[in-house]
């Protein structure tokens, strides 16, 4: 395994879900109510307003808290975590027209706080993906009920199922979800150790850690810690050749500088 500088961006703070498609990089940040797209080729941050009003920058109480991006069917979905009333929004934006649209995803974050029989303030969703025609949630367990799970759902929105999964520990302190990526049958996914027991405050980080979990088993095949000091909060796929696999990670690093750095995991 070897974790490297892939590039900097400048303009875009503590990036927190990333998607790679057609030699640009489309991300998100927690507090910022814009799509970021980064051209590689030639090094240019467009910023795509997601609203009217859109702002950057928004403190915690009033931000959208998007933590996921995927890609599906040419499309990127936006989901806010669900931590709060005000964090359940869904854009769907077409990356070839450009246009999107907004939908409110309460019901089905009450749904599956439910179906998991946890307090609806401990809902916490991080990753997603569509995998043979059913939604993939990833649900981090850092807050009291320390529940990380697999929501299911069908294309309908409509819950199916949670799968419980255990974590390891990265310095005695459990890891908790924090983004997912689909490779053929299986989930990459990335986990961070947070000295919090909330869904809505952050605490000092002990570490992240990369794994692998079996969509038809929901069994952990793997993991290895790739950082003590960092909180990883999005993966993508870049490149799969016979021989390795290379994903580009963003993290949120908790700083007011507006520059991010994105990074290149490579398995052999």
């Amino acid at each position: 395994m070897k974790l490297e500088t892939f590039c900097q961006i400048s303009g875009l703070r503590a990036a927190s879900g990333i998607v790679y498609n057609n030699k640009h990089l489309y991300l998100i940040s927690d507090s910022s109510e814009f799509l970021y797209r980064f051209d590689l080729q030639n090094p240019v941050l467009d910023k795509i307003p997601l609203g009217s009003k859109a702002e950057e920058n928004l403190p915690k109480k009033h931000k959208p808290d998007f933590e996921i991006l995927t890609e599906y069917d040419g499309q990127l979905h936006l989901f806010g975590s669900g931590s709060k009333a005000h964090r359940n929004q869904h854009i769907i934006f077409s990356i070839d027209s450009g246009l999107y649209s907004l939908y409110n995803r309460s019901a089905l974050h009450q749904q599956l706080a439910a179906l998991a029989k946890i307090p609806e303030d401990d809902l916490n969703l991080e990753g997603a993906f569509c995998y043979q025609e059913q939604w993939y949630f990833f649900q981090r367990g850092n807050s009291k009920s320390q529940q990380n799970g697999l929501f299911i759902c069908n294309q309908n929105w409509e819950p199916l199922h949670f799968q419980k999964i255990d974590l390891p520990k990265i310095q005695n302190i459990p890891a908790t979800f924090t983004d997912a990526v689909l490779v053929d049958d299986a989930a990459y996914f990335l986990a961070a150790a947070e000295k919090t027991d909330s869904a809505y405050l952050d605490g000092e980080i002990a570490g992240s850690l990369l794994g692998k979990l079996n969509l038809k088993t929901f069994a952990v095949e793997y993991t290895q810690e790739i950082s003590h000091i960092q909180k990883f909060e999005g993966i993508c796929l870049y490149q799969k050749t016979a021989d390795k696999i290379e994903f580009l990670l963003c993290e949120d690093n908790d700083s007011e500088v507006s520059e991010s750095v994105i990074y290149r995991l490579t398995l052999d």
